[in-house]
């Protein structure tokens, strides 16, 4: 498809005459299907690539044909209740992040899933991710509901800001601006529609303190703030909240850990509901954002500690009403071992890094689009090089920071490249999701959510 970027949001509108048009000071749709059809893909794109004003009215206007078409972006909170009563299990939801091809893929994925009878699994974007892709919560909401729109798919999808994570440094210099900046970005995640908030104030834990509890005071008393400036925002919606206890890449977490982090945090949340309080909790089991990198730029494949995903999921559930523990780091895990996550209980998994790598690493991604992206990541990260990183294991490690300077040329390419690159990555979704036992999980999202497609 030949993309055409809108200098003007007027432009756009004149473009849609006949589907969309100004009435008084509102944009009115007045014929939805033909919107959809003609003219969706260009307003997602122009969401993602034109002027801060076009790309802000796209996105509103993104949201008002996602809500008239039945699009329903949903909390995952009221399964989660159900598997931390006991009442649902044996399947881990996945987290897709998504940093490339952001709306094809999402479509994709959505293709599979009405396929495949799947009803559980998030689109999420981290906090980190949000700036080196340059897709904020609202536009990256607006993208996922755009594909369900696009694909006729009016089941719920689960929208989640991941990681929204307290920076340290700025922490220690000046811990109320980052409270601010982090509350900021909660707003705009669920004022998009993100309906799911995975707190991590990991990065404070206070890992050579006395106790345990010690260890994990900051953390928790950080974590129940967020928490409850959510529940000042989600009026009513029951948004849901995971928060996390081992920075993912650092010691594995222990049962320790956990207790000492929720005895503190329910200090300072002063409410014991799950609806008040969180349904989930990130642990750090021995894997690492992005993987291991060897010098010759392979992943290295790492022990998971699936007893730790274990305990602390069944200490979550039967003692605590949660769901369970959530695994990070693994998408660059072999296929052969997500098996694993299911049978040990394993609430939630997040994957994000072998997605890109498939994109980028896919014989059909072509050559001159590979070559600019090392030129690039060469040329902004260079400064962060340390002396023993081999050219292919600095490439590997800091590539996705020139996702934003090639997503442009990455959205043109060809139908067919475009198409050939998804395949794979369904195909290998396919495996991943079989493994992980979503495949006809939709009657749980029927009978939870009391709505069926159309």
């Amino acid at each position: 498809m030949n993309y055409r970027k809108f200098a003007s949001f007027d432009d756009l509108l004149q473009e849609m005459d006949g589907t969309v048009a100004v009435q008084g000071n509102e944009v009115v749709i007045q014929d939805l299907d033909a919107f959809v059809e003609k003219h969706l893909d260009t307003v997602v794109f122009n969401a993602y690539f034109s002027t801060p004003d076009v790309r802000m009215e796209c996105v509103e206007l993104i949201k008002k044909a996602s809500q008239e078409g039945g699009v329903r972006s949903e909390s995952l909170l009221p399964v989660y209740v159900k598997r931390g009563k006991g009442e649902l299990g044996g399947f881990t939801v996945p987290a897709l992040n998504v940093r490339l091809m952001p709306y094809d893929f999402m479509r994709c994925v959505l293709r599979m899933a009405r396929e495949t009878d799947t009803g559980l699994f998030v689109f999420e974007i981290a906090r980190s991710e949000i700036s080196y892709t340059d897709q904020p919560p609202s536009l990256y909401a607006a993208a996922a509901m755009a594909a369900a729109l696009r694909e006729g798919y009016r089941y719920p999808i689960f929208l989640q800001g991941d990681h929204f994570q307290v920076n340290p440094s700025k922490f220690a210099e000046d811990p109320g601006a980052e409270k601010e900046a982090i509350c900021n970005l909660i707003r705009e995640a669920v004022n998009g529609g993100m309906k799911n908030i995975d707190i991590d104030c990991s990065t404070v834990v206070h890992e050579n303190a006395s106790s345990p509890e010690e260890e994990q005071a900051l953390n928790a008393e950080l974590t129940a703030y967020f928490t409850q400036f959510i529940r000042s925002l989600d009026k009513g919606d029951g948004v849901n909240v995971g928060g996390e206890i081992g920075e993912i890449g650092k010691r594995n977490s222990t049962p320790e850990d956990f207790h000492a982090f929720m005895k503190r945090f329910a200090e300072h949340l002063g409410a014991s509901e799950p609806y008040r309080g969180i349904s989930k909790i990130s642990v750090q089991t021995g894997t690492r954002h992005g993987g291991f990198i060897l010098p010759d730029g392979s992943v290295a494949r790492v022990s998971v500690d699936f007893n730790t995903l274990r305990d602390i999921s069944r200490i979550a559930r039967e003692e605590y009403g949660m769901a369970g523990a959530v695994q990070h780091g693994a998408s660059t895990l072999p296929v052969d071992l997500f098996d694993k996550f299911p049978e040990v209980e394993t609430a939630e998994i997040h994957l994000a890094t072998q997605f890109m790598n498939m994109i980028f690493d896919s014989q059909h991604f072509p050559e001159e689009l590979r070559e600019d992206l090392r030129k690039v990541t060469f040329e902004i990260r260079g400064h962060v090089r340390e002396r023993y990183e081999t050219d292919e294991q600095f490439l590997m490690s800091n590539r996705k920071f020139a996702i934003k300077y090639l997503a442009e040329d990455v959205w043109r390419l060809s139908d067919d490249v475009k198409n050939a690159i998804l395949e794979e990555l369904c195909a290998y979704l396919h495996q991943v999701f079989t493994r992980l036992r979503v495949i006809n999980t939709r009657k749980i999202v029927e009978a939870t959510y009391n709505q069926r497609e159309e």
